[in-house]
This record gives structure tokens, sequence and C-alpha cells, in this order.
């Protein structure tokens, strides 16, 4: 047994011999070195260099741990599996939204805001808060948390709400926290925006699940109610009318696990509720769980949403005491001159489905979920500061769970809070990950809605994604504002990444968005979504910057009758009433009436219609906005032509917002793919760089396809409308453009020639 145990294993290791019986026979190599028991001199005899004793110890120890870690981070970073045929059928497509966000009642103006760059960002309401009493643009150093450097946030507008709709009692409203009503609301709207309010589905197998948080205004309230007789005496009677008293709603109406349980109680949903908490990470967080249950098949439906209303002064002084909050009120995310947070609130919700069964029952698909996946930053030094680490594991996770490269992705709406730190984290992050992927440098945009609205919160990634999957479904990549002078950190000669200021159409056939959010506590998420080859070419948006309205009659009296109507009922709505939506008059005036067009008034708002009115009833076309038939009554009437400009009259981004508006038309940027990038080059940040994009635009071999595609676009527009040329002509090179026009030469050619 000591021969098989020890001291035969240690001549097969010394010497290459075996003991068989009374005899001693050598072994081969192999053997030696699987039976042999090596002692730490035949482990020195195999180096090939000579050491001391110390370093021999030390590279046995710690140089052993060194290599296992070695080998346990090419184990981690080896490439990420292809997602197989079978891995499919867990694509996800959203196939409702809605939305609330600050400017922005609906989805529809928040799409619009983001498209048109609106900045929501305004001082603290007086109602919530009292600036005398806390802001103090000093309060950065020693006095932080005391008071806020900080008085300006991205705050929601009064949002109606009907109890009794609900079944809830009016007198119930006062204990039940505001964000549980507005999701409520929400995922309403997000139900029937999916076509199932009022349509048969299978309500068991219906979930909902919320990213938010607990403890806003109402639960603080009780709070300072119950600990005020402990450390002061009794409540001043005045002070006692004042704060809420609990009630036996005041329980559930306190709770956040409740605004997903309101919604499944109200909306008769016999599926899994629960509301997650992952900070400001929770509603990409939310988004996770609700993909594994609609993988994993235990829901058929999700109703998946993230709730932030935590813009009150508590918050405030929190946020102020980690000293995250923007001194100058705005959030300029990847700016060289970022200075911190500005705090925003919303609601949103999405309704999730299997593609599969999504196109099963006929269901709008806005985007695709492919792939959503987290990570943990891991031991660090605080909880508050992002990592890079955990950052990048949450987005290789998700590409690899997706079956998706980085090299694919044409948008990154990232979680862009417009900290110094955080700013420079994320872009190392990005970097590394579409570096890694070999990315083209330029190939991708990049922004943040928090530019626009602030940081959410709870449900900033739910506005990041309603944005992204808005943007790829509307083909259009959104701007980003606040942008300057961008980080210092972002090379744009080489980085994937590129900036737009302002929109740009998005004509790929194949268009991959992703969404990031971080979270306090180093929590991750990243999802990866992408078009659905069944979305339709309709005109962007329900708001627009201006409408058209025409008045028709045989004569200009009968038109100005039309007029007098109109201002009367602006100027007749009861106290309180709300106006009626311009987009609505536009569609009533112009269907109302028969014979020309006598009066056409351009309006951006029912304030700007009041007072055009008033012009156009004196047929009056000398105010911007207000046009008169011209004419002699009786006479024959003219033929429209189409003039096409010749080379000179192009200009960088020329016709961008027609080609948003009318996504149909991005077929022509598609056939002539090779000059887009000429046309609608991303943001330019110097002069020099503006004077190359001119540049590069003038060159004949660029300057004249890209008008040919302009030429080609306003006329498809137009012959749309039913407006058709009874003859075309053109201004040098547009005479090869209108050629095309009249079906003499097709559009290939032309932007060939």
């Amino acid at each position: 047994a000591l021969e098989q145990l020890n001291l035969g294993r240690l001549r097969i290791a010394a010497k290459g011999l075996r003991r068989d019986g009374a005899t001693i026979a050598p072994v081969d190599a192999a053997t030696q070195r699987d039976e042999g028991l090596y002692m730490i001199g035949q482990v020195a005899a195999l180096r090939h260099a000579t050491c001391t004793v110390a370093e021999l110890h030390r590279d046995v120890s710690e140089g052993g741990t060194a290599a296992l870690i070695e080998a346990a981070t090419r184990h981690r970073e080896r490439q990420p599996a292809r997602r197989t045929a079978a891995t499919a059928a867990t694509d996800v497509a959203i196939i409702g939204l809605a939305a609330i966000f600050p400017g922005a009642p609906d989805t529809d103006a928040y799409w619009s805001n983001i498209v048109a760059g609106k900045n929501a960002i305004r001082e603290v309401p007086p109602e919530r808060w009292s600036v005398e009493t806390y802001y103090d643009p000093a309060a950065t150093g020693a006095g932080a948390g005391k008071k806020t450097p900080c008085k300006w946030g991205g705050f929601l507008d009064d949002i109606p709400f009907d109890p009794l709709a609900y079944g809830i009692p009016p007198r119930s409203l006062d204990a039940i926290e505001p964000v549980q009503l507005l999701s409520l609301e929400i995922a309403r709207r997000a139900l029937a925006d999916a076509g199932y309010l009022d349509r048969s589905f299978d309500r068991e197998r219906t979930s909902v699940i919320f990213g938010a948080e607990a403890g806003t205004d109402l639960s603080s309230a009780y709070g300072f109610r119950a600990m005020y007789p402990r450390y002061i005496g009794d409540l001043p009677a005045g002070l006692d009318d004042e704060l809420p008293v609990l009630s036996e709603d005041s329980f559930p109406g306190v709770l956040a696990n409740v605004i997903a349980g309101r919604i499944a109680n109200r909306l008769d949903l016999g599926g899994v509720n629960y509301t997650v908490d992952a900070a400001c990470a929770a509603s990409l967080a939310a988004v996770d769980l609700a993909v594994k249950e609609l993988s994993q098949g235990t829901s058929d439906m999700v109703l998946c949403g993230g709730a932030d209303l935590h813009n009150s002064i508590n918050d405030f002084l929190l946020f102020a005491s980690v000293h995250a909050l923007s001194p100058t009120g705005q959030c300029h995310t990847f700016d060289a001159g970022a200075d911190g947070i500005v705090l925003g609130e919303g609601v949103a919700c999405v309704v999730l489905k299997r593609l599969a069964d999504a196109e099963r029952d006929g269901d709008r698909v806005y985007a695709v979920i492919k792939g959503v996946a987290g990570g943990s930053d891991g031991k660090s030094l605080g909880l508050t500061a992002p990592r890079k680490d955990g950052q990048v594991r949450a987005l290789e996770r998700a590409y690899a769970r997706a079956g998706v490269s980085p090299a694919q992705v044409g948008l990154v709406e990232a979680h862009g809070t417009g900290t110094v730190v955080g700013d420079r984290t994320e872009l190392a992050t990005l970097t590394e990950v579409y570096g890694k992927a070999g990315v083209a440098p330029g190939s991708c945009a990049l922004g943040s809605v928090k530019s626009q609205i602030g940081h959410t919160k709870c449900a900033a990634g739910m506005a990041g994604l309603i944005k992204a999957t808005l943007a790829v479904h509307h083909r259009v990549l959104p701007p980003t504002s606040n942008l300057e002078r961008p980080n210092p950190y972002w090379e744009p000669a080489t980085s994937p990444f590129v900036f737009h200021t302002e929109a740009r159409a998005w004509p790929a056939e194949e268009r991959v968005a992703a969404v990031s959010a971080f979270g306090f506590g180093g929590t991750n998420f990243h999802v990866v979504l992408s078009s659905h080859r069944g979305a339709a070419h309709r005109a962007v948006g329900a708001t627009w910057p201006s409408e058209l309205l025409l008045f028709r009659g045989d004569t200009a009296a009968a038109a100005v009758a039309t007029v007098d109507r109109v201002r009367h009922l602006l100027s007749s709505r009861l106290a309180g009433e709300a106006a009626p939506r311009l987009r609505d008059l536009a569609r009533s005036v112009c269907a109302a009436g028969s014979g020309p067009v006598q009066l056409a008034v351009v309006a951006d708002s029912v304030d700007d219609l009041r007072g055009k009115l008033d012009a156009a009833r004196e047929l009056r076309a000398d105010r911007r906005g207000v046009f008169a038939a011209a004419g002699t009554p009786g006479a024959a009437p003219g033929k429209v032509a189409f003039l096409c400009p010749g080379q000179g009259s192009q200009r960088v981004g020329m016709l961008a917002d027609l080609f948003i508006a009318f996504p149909r038309l991005q077929r022509l940027l598609a056939l002539g793919e090779r000059w887009v990038e000429r046309i609608y080059p991303p943001a330019a940040f110097s002069d020099a760089d503006r004077a190359a994009q001119v540049a590069a635009l003038t060159d004949t071999r660029v300057a004249q396809p890209a008008l040919g595609i302009a030429d080609l676009a306003v006329a498809e527009l137009l012959q749309s409308l039913g407006i058709q040329p009874a003859l075309a002509a053109g201004h040098s090179y547009g005479e090869l453009a209108a050629l095309c026009v009249a079906g003499a030469l097709d559009e290939a050619t032309l932007l060939t020639l």
C-alpha cells in the first residue's frame, strides 16, 4: 500500500521507474506525468530560470491563483453564442403603449416632442415645493442635502382622472397615492392602444409587472403625523387639519406593490402582478421579468410599465446630498459641460405578447424585443457610483441573448444622466462593447431622452424604451438636446457613435435599437429591439407643428361663413372647458363645404388660429399663414406646373422633416443610399466640420443625385395629395429631374446620370 500511495509514485515522478513485483521497469512520459507524485523539489526542477525560495513560493501560491483567474477570464470573454432557430420563439412583440411625461399628456405628444427636440424642463411649480425655502445655488458643499442647488425639473401637468370609471369612490382618492391612479389610467390606455380594451382575450393569463418604488408625498405625510407627537408633542390645530388621516384605504393606498395590484384588480387580470424596484433601472427590470414570463409560457400577455412621481423636495434633497443635481438646471447628456442630473417624473406602460402570438392574432407590432439582460457591478468602493464592468456584463449578455451583434444596431438610447462620471463611464462601456464587435466608426446614433424630460428615475427605462420603439416603428433617428461640445472621451474619428441634434430619417429596412438603464446599487439592464417586417409606412405623428385649414365655397362669402362658425365655436366655450384640438378643427374644416378653396390658414396652435381667422374673414392675405384665392371670377382655372431646381440649391439636411413625416418617401433614400450620409450627416460641432459637410454636398458627384432625391420626394408627395402637374420643367440639372417626374426617365437612371 505504501508503494502504491507514496513511495512508488515518488519513484515514478523522480526517476520514471515503477516496481512491478520483484522487478523495476521504466514507464513512458504520459504515465510519469499522470501517476507521479511531484514534491516541491520536482516542481522547482521544472522551472527554466533560477529563482529564490521566496519567489518560488509566491509563484506556486499566488501565481497559481492568478493563473486560475486568467483562465476564468478567458472563459468569460469567449465569443457569445449565436441564437439558434429554437430560441427565436422568445421574440416578444410590443403591441401597445401609453405614456405621460413632462410636457406630454399622451404618447402622441411625447413622440412629437422628441422629434422636435422640445425641452420640457422648467422651474419647479410653486404648488410642489417652495423655492424660497429650499433653493440655494451654493448648496453644493457642506450644505448639500439641507438645501438644493437645483430648482428645475421635468414636471407633469394635471392629468384628468375619472375614479367612477374604475369603480373607485371619490372619497377614497385622498388616501391613494397618485402614482397608483395614474398607473391604472396609463395601463388602460396601453391596453386600448393594443386593441384589447373591448376585445376578448384570456384575462386569466395576462399579467401586470411595473417598476416603481415606495414612499411618495402621501406616505411621508402619514409618517410625519405619526412621528410628530414623539418629538414635539400634540399637533397644532392647523397642521392637524392639513395632514391626512389614516383610513381603510390608506394602507393599500401607499403600498408600491398595489401599483400593479390595482391595475390587475380594476382591469380584471388573472396573471401574476407585482412591482419591482431596481432604482433607476426598475422599468427595464420589469421588462426583463415580463419577457421571461412570456418566454416560459406562464403568461400570454403582460402589461409592463414604469412609474415615478418622486419629484418632491425630499427627492431633490436626497439627490443633492450625493452631489448629483445640475446647478444649471439642464441635462447636458454626453456634453463636455454636463454638470448633473435634472429630475423628472412620468408613468408609462407597454403591452407585450410573444411575437408568434401577436402575428397570429393580427396585432399591430410596434417593435420586437430580441433580448434583454441584466448584470450587477459586483464589489466596488460605493453603491452609487457607476462601474463599467457591470454595465459591460449587461450589454454583452443582452446581445448574446438577442442573437444580435452590436454592429447591427443603428440607435442606442443611453442611460445618459448628464453626470460627469456617469457619462464618461457609459461612453467607455459602449465603446468597449461596440469596439470588440468591430463596429464601424460613426455607424450608430447615440442619445438620451433625459436631455429633454429629465431623469424620470424608476420610469426612465420605460421612457427610453418607448422612444426607441417609436423610432424603430416610424423610421426616425431622434435628436438629443443640449449637446454643443461632446464629452472629451468621445473620439469622432474612431468612435462607433455619432450624435444627432436634429431628427433624421432612418431608411434601413432592418432597424435595430438598444436601450440601457442603470440604477443605484450597481444594477444594470439592457434591451435590444428591432423593427417588424409588417410595419406600415404611415405618416408620423398625430400632433404636428402646424395644421392647414382649408375653407371652401362657391364664393368667398360662403367660405367666410365657415370662418365665422369656427370663430364662434372658439369664443363660446364655457369657463374651464378645454379648447378643441387644432388637428380636429383642421379635419372638420377641410371636410366641410364644397366648391373651390377660397381661403387657407396655417396655424400652430388654437390661440394662433384665433388671430389669423380675423384676417381671413376680411380676405386679407397680409398676415403670415393666411392665404386668399386670387384671380378673376369666371376665368378658366389655371394649370399646375412642377419646376425642379438645379445644382446650387442643395442644402445639408434639406427636406429632413419631409422624410420623417412621410416615411413612405424613404424608399428614395434607400435607392440613393450611398449619398444619404452626405445629405444628412451627423451633428457638426465646429465651424470647420460644418464647412466640410457643405463642401462634401457641393461636390457635383453628390449634389446632383441629392437634388434628384429631393425633387422626386416633393413631386411624389404632391401627387399623393392629388396635385398632378400638367407639365414639368427644370433649371440646369433640374431639367433631368423634370424628365423623371414626367415619366421619361426612371428613378434609378436619374440618380446615376
